[in-house]
């Protein structure tokens, strides 16, 4: 009896000293994990939001470019493949104080089928593009499109280069009968771009 009696008691000593060392642990994890979440004190989540855009100038930024990916992407596509035609990127290079106006330069891979010429291919693969990107997108004024074609060396490699500039705007959409309009002709009638597209060849 004696025996079990002092088994019993080393026992629930052994429990409380148990649960005293996971109390201790308990405790020290907390205090870590209160300091790693910032000497100010701050949350997780507010440690993020500190580092997403600061002003309301810059939010609003970030909306109008996310808005005006996902309208660039359905309207002009991704490339498919090494030799897809689509958007590669854009930019959205302004947008008009006090108004909804927007300018965007957008580079495009255009892949020739070598069926008709090059100019009248590419009229008929940007214009519907085009006349689609100005009826989605009111706020859309001016756009300049970089077009990437593929060329190839006498190794047989191909390599993606900066051949065509095209510029667009409203005033140049709401001339156009697009019920009529041939789009073969989309190149005769865009303004030329006179800048040289930086890092293109």
């Amino acid at each position: 009896m004696k025996k079990f009696l002092k088994v019993l008691k080393w026992t629930i000593f052994a429990g409380l000293m148990a649960g005293l060392i996971v109390g201790v642990i308990i405790v020290r994890r907390s205090l870590i994990s209160e300091k790693q979440g910032g000497v100010t004190g701050t949350s997780p989540k507010e440690s993020f939001k500190e580092l997403g855009p600061k002003t309301q100038e810059e939010r609003d930024s970030l909306l109008k470019r996310q808005r005006m990916s996902g309208i660039l992407n359905d309207v002009f596509g991704r490339p498919k493949g090494q030799y897809g035609s689509g958007m590669k990127s854009f930019d959205l290079v302004a947008h008009v104080e006090g108004s909804r106006r927007f300018f965007l330069s957008i580079d495009y891979m255009f892949y020739p089928l070598g069926i008709f010429s090059y100019e009248k291919e590419l009229g008929t693969e940007l214009s519907s593009k085009i006349r689609k990107l100005y009826e989605v997108a009111p706020d859309v004024d001016i756009i300049t499109i970089w077009i990437l074609s593929p060329f190839k060396d006498d190794y047989g490699n191909i390599t993606w280069k900066h051949s065509v500039c095209l510029k667009f705007d409203r005033i140049l959409y709401n001339k156009i009968n697009w019920k009529l309009f041939d789009d073969t002709k989309l190149l005769s009638i865009c303004e030329p771009c006179i800048e040289k597209k930086k890092g293109g060849s």
